[in-house]
């Protein structure tokens, strides 16, 4: 399932915003009018729009592990031999962290469709 449109994501993010904002400043006004059932009710609400919010903003689109069609290509355009001959040709190896980060950053620069984690998992697969 492909990520949805960014319009999609902007009245969504913009729909926890207002809910959160307008239950928060209810919860307040009363609050303040001596009503505490629906002060309580509007802070719930309140508390339920921000656990909302911040999930929407940790789950923005560049958090996603989908790979799309072009990722996905890629991925099976670089089999072990290939990971293998680029490490020698930039004189690592997989044994230590800075390597890996090495190989990893050199997979990504030579192919520009494939993602962190994608590239991590090839080198990942390389060293297992």
């Amino acid at each position: 399932m492909s990520a949805p449109p960014t319009w999609i994501r902007r009245l969504e993010g913009a729909g926890w915003v207002v809910l959160t904002v307008s239950a928060g400043f209810l919860s307040v006004a009363n609050a303040v009018d001596g009503d505490r059932v629906r002060s309580v009710l509007y802070l719930v609400a309140s508390a339920v729009g921000v656990r909302s919010l911040w999930r929407f903003v940790r789950s923005g689109p560049r958090s996603r592990v989908d790979q799309g069609p072009d990722e996905a290509a890629a991925v099976r355009e670089w089999p072990a031999a290939r990971v293998r001959g680029l490490a020698r040709d930039l004189g690592v190896g997989t044994g230590t962290s800075d390597d890996r980060i090495a190989l990893v950053k050199g997979i990504r620069e030579a192919d520009p469709r494939l993602g962190l984690v994608a590239a991590k998992g090839l080198v990942d697969d390389l060293v297992d």
